[in-house]
């Protein structure tokens, strides 16, 4: 695929392209070079005038099941709107939910411009499917809640299975990582667990 005459933005210390045009095959760019650098034929080409080309964006905090909670209740204090409005909604989601709720978020993100993100919820399966097939890069994990102690242990092992299962799938596109949801949500024993397992299989 051609991309033609467009600006490209690229490292600081490389500066901008006014003009360009940039070579990609399959997931890669192959060339970027001043317009009217590249000959050849190929199967798509799209006329950058007037466009910007950038670096793909990066969203490091998100919830992409939760697309559709987007102004649920806004203006509350943080533990209300967990209480009262975001957990008993959050209740009633099904796996399906988050499938369709994740797909989504994930085509805003891909016409926004982000290309890579982290996200930690539940039902992370589905998530990591719609990763799959939309194309992104994420580092997903399973967002660990124990409030109370007799939760620890299954909250982990759900942590652990999604880890070992995911990391690495799509190709490499997906990495896992282990999630304690907050403070408030799980105490030390969680977090000193959480980190001895991503230490244990290096995620």
């Amino acid at each position: 695929m051609l991309i033609r005459g467009v600006a490209v933005i690229r490292k600081p210390e490389e500066g901008v392209i006014p003009k360009a045009d940039v070579v990609i095959e399959g997931r890669r760019y192959m060339a970027v070079v001043e317009e009217g650098g590249v000959e050849g034929d190929f199967d798509r080409v799209i006329e950058g005038e007037g466009r910007l080309l950038i670096p793909g964006l990066v969203n490091a905090h998100t919830h992409l099941a939760m697309t559709l909670f987007r102004g649920l209740a806004d203006d509350l204090p943080l533990m209300r709107w967990l209480e009262e409005k975001i957990w008993p909604a959050e209740r009633k989601l099904t796996p399906e939910d988050v499938y369709w709720f994740s797909l989504l978020g994930l085509a805003e993100m891909i016409r926004a411009g982000t290309t890579a993100f982290a996200d930690m919820y539940f039902f992370m399966e589905e998530v990591g499917q719609a990763v799959e097939e939309a194309g992104l890069r994420a580092l997903l994990s399973y967002g660990i809640i124990a409030p109370t102690p007799d939760k620890v242990e299954p909250e982990l092992k759900k942590a652990e299975r999604f880890a070992r299962e995911w990391d690495g799938q799509a190709d490499g596109r997906i990495r896992a990582a282990f999630s304690p949801h907050a403070p408030y949500t799980c105490g030390p024993e969680v977090w000193k667990q959480a980190t001895a397992l991503a230490r244990e299989l290096k995620v």
